[in-house]
């Protein structure tokens, strides 16, 4: 019975922001319709920005830059869910990456690389968790393996035979085949010295607590001080654990909840909380999963229903499932589908035919060939205006999209997106997003940049202009002589181009690149990921962002370089016309003007990919 509530493993771990880097800035996706405003230039795409916030505890340590030419045949492509030709029998989502069990019992993991938390090992697993920065499995044999980070001793699981293992923020718990709880990793409060002796018939474990259900259904928890139990007063640490008897417990950053011989979900937070969670309704629940202030349970009839804190229902998926966790879920015919965040996150760009790109921080705009505006990636940030507008060029930003119209106005969506005052406006052919302030060219090639001025980076120099960047904080353009002028704070060298002659530019938080009259790419200013060393090779497209860089070769491949955390350079085989560079993630237009995407949800990396 423990292993079948295996399947149903929630997330683990609680949010907290990993590797806070500062904010790209974007380059316009742009594109000649013919129409009303001819641009400036060729298509340039578009490297957004974002002020990452990962869900994880520390920063990557720096590592050897990698440079990408197509897809190693060595190591698989991840997709956001694994192959979409793989069947699964289970998922278990962690804060920064997933991983699923394939029918063949073989574990594959995808999202954030860091601590080797997606090197899973081999062999036949029968139950996964993952959880912050580190998961854990259990074999066909009955045996734990676990991998990522080893700090807090996460790694060292016990030796023996085990039917249950769940992960927590920095401890892990299983139950053994003698129906005992063993705990380890974590501060020494956590582990085995607290753990209260007894036969149990389930466990989990939370940041720094864990709960187990007695062979006679009590739900028993504990903490850095003490324990309490449903058969106890309950106005410690612990609060309001129902007086329910219990067959399964599960906890971690949202409710710790539980199910009961008939089936029905009890929830109940810590005293952190300092209110009431309220139950899901209903009873022949089979599984429960939950975090982030929401329960999902998997009901007799394979249907999955979620409920937010105060009880009200929430998204949930269509269809019939197999097993659950938060957020996604395994169908009954062995596919991974995902809802809500992980959804929006993943989703697949539409079946369409696109010119141009804009990737901004989790989400990707393309321009259709009829000058469309179509987003995918996080809802709240990728709504275009409701009109019918139709474009020639778009650009994005961590949390903005803005484009030019057929009649050269500006229109923007998502965050702090005011354009000029209308009034005022000239006519445009291409805009560029920075972290706190934007740029255009207008029609008369002239530049104008508003927003923040802190380092002088909206004070743009005379002359006339075929492409602009946005960096954080600075400013560069190309005249149309071909000069390269840059402007703003001058930090690490970023408004210091070198000589030349030049047809486009790019700008990132503390870098920009760009591109010469002969094809050859060249980069400046800080280099912390690698994602200056640019390849030796003529291209006729570069993107960069915070810390990584991609460019198309004339011979219509991508290369590129940088940091891999997500798998951002893992460039998929095919011949490719554009490409746009997120903080995470990476799409490019291939020969047919199909948008395919990698890296950090990556479900949308070739539209058929299952989510994350």
């Amino acid at each position: 019975m423990a292993l079948a509530f295996a399947l149903a493993l929630a997330a683990c771990t609680s949010s907290s922001t990993e590797s806070p880097t500062p904010s790209t800035s974007a380059n316009a996706a742009t594109v000649d319709t013919g129409t009303e405003v001819v641009p400036a230039t060729t298509a340039q795409i578009s490297s957004a920005s974002m002020n990452e916030s990962e869900q994880s505890v520390a920063s990557p340590a720096p590592a050897t830059p990698t440079t990408t030419e197509g897809t190693d045949p060595k190591k698989p492509h991840q997709f956001a869910a694994g192959s979409p030709s793989t069947k699964y029998v289970s998922v278990s989502v962690g804060s920064s990456h997933t991983c699923a069990i394939t029918v063949a019992g073989q574990i594959e993991c995808w999202g954030y690389r860091a601590d080797r938390r997606l090197e899973a090992p081999e062999g036949t697993f029968a139950a996964i968790s993952a959880g912050r920065r580190h998961s854990c499995a259990l074999s066909t044999d009955g045996e734990i393996a676990c991998w990522g980070s080893n700090d807090y001793r996460r790694l060292e699981a016990p030796s023996g035979t085990y039917t249950k293992v769940d992960v927590g923020l920095r401890h892990s718990c299983a139950l053994s085949t003698e129906a005992a709880v063993v705990c380890w990793g974590g501060p020494d409060w956590i582990r085995d010295s607290h753990t209260p002796p007894g036969e149990y018939l389930d466990v989990a474990a939370g940041d720094d607590e864990t709960c187990a259900v007695s062979s006679e259904g009590e739900m028993i928890c504990w903490s850095d001080w003490t324990y309490r139990s449903n058969s106890e007063h309950r106005s410690g640490h612990w609060r309001g654990i129902p007086p329910d008897a219990f067959t399964s417990v599960i906890g971690g950053v949202g409710p710790w909840c539980g199910l009961t011989p008939a089936g029905r979900a009890r929830c109940w937070w810590d005293e952190r909380h300092g209110s009431a969670f309220h139950n899901p309704p209903g009873d022949g629940h089979t599984a429960i999963a939950g975090g982030w202030g929401r329960v999902c349970t998997l009901s007799r009839d394979a249907e999955v229903r979620c409920w937010n804190s105060y009880g009200e229902p929430s998204e949930s998926p269509d269809g019939e499932f197999a097993a659950i966790s938060n957020g996604c879920a395994v169908t009954v015919i062995g596919n991974v589908e995902c809802w809500g965040y992980y959804s929006e996150l993943t989703a697949a760009p539409p079946a369409v035919t696109f010119t141009a790109l804009a990737a901004g921080g989790a989400h990707t705009c393309g321009l259709t060939t009829d000058g469309m505006a179509r987003c995918w990636g996080l809802d709240s940030y990728n709504r275009p205006d409701s009109r019918p507008l139709k474009f020639i060029s778009l650009s994005a930003s961590n949390v903005r999209t803005c484009g030019v119209t057929r009649a050269g106005r500006l229109a923007c969506w998502g965050g702090d997106s005011t354009p000029p005052d209308d009034d005022l406006q000239a006519r445009y052919t291409t805009i560029v997003l920075g972290q706190s302030h934007s740029c255009a060219i207008t029609a008369d090639t002239e530049l104008e940049c508003w927003g923040r001025n802190d380092s002088g980076e909206s004070d743009v120099p005379t002359g006339s202009f075929l492409a602009v960047a946005a960096g954080q904080w600075f400013s560069c353009a190309v005249a149309t002589t071909g000069k390269l002028t840059c402007w703003g704070d001058d930090g690490h060298g970023r408004t210091d181009p070198p000589p030349g002659t030049y047809t486009s530019v790019v700008a990132s938080a503390w870098h920009a690149c760009a591109l010469t009259t002969s094809g050859e790419a060249v980069c400046w200013g800080r280099n912390d990921y690698g994602q200056m060393d640019v390849p030796d090779g003529t291209y006729t497209r570069i993107a960069t962002n915070v810390k990584h860089t991609c460019a198309v070769t004339t011979g219509r491949d991508i290369r590129c370089w940088g940091f891999n955390d997500y798998g951002q350079l893992d460039v998929p085989p095919g011949t490719y016309t554009e490409v746009a560079t997120g903080p995470n993630h990476t799409c490019a237009l291939n020969a047919e003007g199909q948008a395919v995407c990698w890296g950090h949800g990556s479900r949308s990396a070739s539209g058929s990919g299952l989510g994350s």
